[in-house]
């Protein structure tokens, strides 16, 4: 009897689920460690979330096409139309770095593919799951002090505007309802020195986890970032002394009084 031809993606013989498991926490790991060195962002585990599920569902779907046609039909229009909202709104926003997550993305899959194609479903989904848990960890975990700025610095939510001058990767999308005012702003970002104009800020507040201090020119009044109010301009916020941050800003820009715009320049 002739024997069958083994699939390119095929295991070598003797190999147990377990080590194909053991294998596949290496995507994790690499996510770790580049969490810690450059702080990923949100875009990133969302693409990251959805693409490693794809060989499940689409092993499902594939299922469904046989024994259930219509609700197959549904499906597919579902999972389109949001996979077009999704797309849409982040390769408005940066869509260079859409193409270059999705392509971390592919290869933080390829375990879940193998088994997958292996046949190992019910592994595969334990994989999928655990890489899941794994990214709402990483996500949230405040890893340095990098890590906890760019945190506070996302919840800083910019209004309906588009920034024709800046296209591509650092343009905005434009998003529902009104940017931050100045003073909204300021309520999450007191803690940290703020340049504005040619003027620094001392914090409003005293930091609650040990941030490096760092030597700066502030405004000898220490009341003055009160007063301040920001209708059209840009304000910078830094976090830390060290040498490895001391580089890094975060620059928000208003338009008549509310937030147009927010991003981050590393060192």
């Amino acid at each position: 009897m002739a024997r069958a031809k083994k699939s390119v993606l095929s295991l070598p013989d003797g190999v147990p689920v377990v080590f194909a498991v053991a294998l596949s926490l290496c995507p994790l790991i690499l996510v770790a460690f580049l969490e810690i060195v450059l702080v990923l962002q949100r875009e990133f585990y969302v693409v990251s979330s959805v693409v490693p599920g794809i060989p499940l569902v689409s092993l499902t779907l594939l299922r469904l096409r046989k024994s259930q046609p219509a609700l197959f039909a549904v499906l597919m229009i579902a999972l389109g139309g949001l996979a077009l909202i999704a797309l849409l709104e982040i390769y408005v926003a940066r869509p260079l770095l859409l193409m270059i997550f999705a392509c971390l993305a592919v290869v933080l899959s390829i375990p879940v593919v193998i088994l997958v194609v292996q046949k190992f479903v019910k592994t595969a989904l334990i994989v999928y799951l655990l890489f899941l848990c794994g990214f709402v960890v990483f996500h949230n975990v405040p890893w340095s002090s990098r890590h906890g700025f760019l945190r506070e610095l996302g919840r800083i939510k910019p209004g309906r505007y588009l920034d024709r001058t800046h296209p591509g990767i650092v343009a905005t999308a434009r998003r529902h309802g009104p940017g931050m005012t100045f003073a909204e702003v300021e309520e999450l970002m007191g803690c940290y020195p703020v340049l504005i104009g040619e003027k620094w800020y001392r914090p409003l507040k005293e930091p609650s986890n040990g941030r490096v201090r760092f030597a700066a020119n502030y405004e000898p009044d220490i009341n003055a970032r009160r007063k301040v109010k920001v209708m059209n301009g840009r304000a910078g916020y830094q976090y830390s002394g060290e040498a490895r941050f001391n580089g890094d800003f975060g620059w928000v820009d208003f338009r008549d009084g509310r937030v147009v715009r927010v991003k981050f320049l590393p060192d």
